[in-house]
């Protein structure tokens, strides 16, 4: 009895393996049943992630075209001599489909940014038509096809397939090219997602060519059947870039798939009871239960998905603004310091003439070449000294703001008494204040002061800056200064009974170029630098700087600090 049962199942093998449909559960043909599984699951999930968005139709088009490239190279494989030509044909065009359709996605991935875009597809399709005729053409492409016992079919090619090669791997090339662009030009999370598809495809596409376009192009078949595997690689990059990079909702595709589940499971329950009565009742409202459920959770999910998108564009756009606010910012910077070197560059140029001309005109003045009798000559030459050396100060303040922007300030510290100091500026000035009908008074501390660290050239500029400035401003009476020690630092505080100035003016006097208003009503030869080169300077020494005043034409007060250290050092 087994002898006879055993040489039927030998006849029966032998009958399955003369029918070509046992050729299907071979290594190879299984091979590329699981490609078009893993290709099918893939369509899903982009499918499910926005059937109605123009990026997910055009992918799951181009996994169509892939999975059918698979399928046909199934049948051709099956196929006798009668009809292998003809899926032979299939198999060449069915690639054409899946270039041009990843050309056109190149476009519109990650978003739609390109002008135009419905001419550049119409092109795209417009020349695969023309590749597919060229292929369908009889013998214009693919002359015949030849089966070989226990090899892989062979395919004659006409000359004219190298139009055919040209025409896929320039598709393809661009496309790559494309995405390496936007690559490049992409931030953050969509950079990695570009850079994930980009490999995928360029190495499935990479040994797809090698294996399905070059080797049968020069005679070898036997693994013309791998560039379809090979597509897995791009299957498991894109799901990669799903899950890890956010390149679909992949929480929005599995409640789907878990409520479309539900939903089959209780429509499968309520065709089990059909005839069951109150069974039949009760399945029907568990299956409106579940399907009502199931809308709730995936709108839930969408309003969830749909918010973080928001804010995912919202971030895009915030780390895009930055970026160009820090390029903005590291310009102005660049121009900032050409600006200052121009300043630098032009204030030595011109400090060499304004100085010989105040040189020169002192000397006219003071008679060292000859007395000047013409009164109206010496007017011209004293406007010439006093705008030379208004000039100079000028050029002063612009090198200083320059090597103050610059870092180029170089502070030499001593221990040193600031009552000293301005003492004797006082004294300089003093003649100018007696010009103006004006007093000038040094109260001079009772108790000598400790001495402080400080750049003797430095501190006398702030000094002479702030009481020939309360001489400039000051019309009638004078002004006091005062030296004196408070909360463990020296103050020196120079005080008029000049204009004034508003509350508004207070906060934006030490600044480049600023000046008060009622400023120009008084003296119009002003700059604006003379405050802020004094606040630099103070704030080298660590010190601090200020102005007070109860109100226009009421007197100011300019006021500066620097602390004492320890050992003689500045804190």
């Amino acid at each position: 009895m087994m002898k006879i049962t055993d040489k039927r199942l030998f006849y029966f093998r032998k009958i399955l393996y003369n029918n070509n449909m046992l050729f299907i559960f071979n290594t190879i043909n299984i091979a590329l049943i699981i490609t078009i599984i893993l290709n099918f699951f893939l369509g899903i999930i982009v499918f499910l992630d926005g059937s109605r968005k123009r990026i997910n139709i055009v992918y799951v088009w181009n996994i169509i075209a892939i999975i059918s490239w698979v399928l046909v190279m199934i049948f051709y494989r099956l196929a006798p001599q009668e009809t292998a030509l003809f899926w032979c044909v299939i198999l060449y065009i069915t690639p054409t489909l899946i270039a041009s359709t990843f050309l056109y996605f190149t476009y519109i991935f990650p978003s739609q940014r390109e002008e135009k875009l419905w001419w550049r597809g119409l092109l795209i399709f417009l020349i695969n038509l023309i590749i597919i005729a060229m292929v369908a053409w009889p013998e214009l492409i693919i002359k015949e096809v030849n089966i070989r016992v226990g090899l892989e079919k062979e395919i004659i090619f006409t000359k004219y397939y190298i139009i055919y090669f040209l025409y896929t791997f320039s598709f393809f090339f661009y496309g790559f090219y494309r995405l390496f662009k936007k690559y490049r030009q992409s931030h953050d999370i969509e950079r990695s997602q570009i850079l994930y598809l980009l490999l995928g495809d360029a190495l499935a596409t990479t040994f797809a060519f090698v294996t399905n376009l070059v080797m049968p192009w020069m005679g070898y078949f036997y693994l013309n059947w791998l560039g379809q595997v090979f597509t897995v690689i791009m299957v498991l990059f894109t799901v990669y870039a799903i899950i890890a990079h956010h390149l679909m909702n992949i929480k929005l595709i599995t409640t789907e798939l878990f409520a479309g589940l539900l939903v089959i499971i209780t429509l499968a329950n309520v065709f089990q009871n059909i005839n069951g009565g109150l069974k039949l009742l009760v399945s029907v409202i568990v299956f409106i239960i579940t399907l009502t459920f199931a809308a709730l959770l995936i709108r839930s999910v969408l309003k969830e998905v749909k918010r973080r998108e928001e804010m995912e564009k919202l971030a895009v756009k915030l780390s895009k603004t930055t970026k160009k606010l820090q390029k903005a910012n590291k310009e102005l910077k660049q121009l900032d310091e050409t600006k200052s070197t121009f300043i630098s560059i032009a204030s030595h140029q011109l400090r060499t003439p304004l100085t010989a001309i105040k040189g020169y005109g002192s000397m006219l003045l003071t008679g060292d070449f000859g007395e000047l009798k013409d009164e109206k000559q010496k007017g011209a030459i004293n406007k010439m000294f006093v705008s030379g050396g208004r000039l100079i100060a000028l050029v002063d303040n612009l090198l200083n703001v320059s090597r103050i922007e610059s870092g180029r300030v170089k502070y030499s510290f001593k221990l040193m008494n600031l009552e000293n100091l301005v003492e004797d500026v006082c004294r300089n000035l003093q003649n100018s204040a007696q010009t103006e009908e004006l007093y000038l008074k040094y109260q001079k501390p009772i108790k000598p002061l400790p001495k402080i660290n400080m750049d003797e050239e430095k501190i006398r500029q702030v000094v002479i800056n702030f009481v020939d400035n309360a001489i400039k401003y000051t019309k009638k009476g004078g002004i006091t200064v005062s030296v004196f020690r408070k909360s463990g630092a020296i103050q020196c505080c120079v005080a008029d009974t000049g204009i004034g100035m508003s509350k508004n003016t207070q906060t934006t006097l030490f600044k480049k170029f600023s000046r008060g208003k009622n400023a120009f009503t008084v003296n119009t030869e002003g700059n604006g630098l003379g405050l802020y080169v004094a606040h630099m300077m103070v704030a080298g020494h660590q010190g601090h700087i200020w102005a007070e005043s109860d109100g226009e034409g009421k007197g100011s007060k300019f006021c500066f600090s620097i602390p004492l250290g320890k050992g003689g050092q500045v804190k």
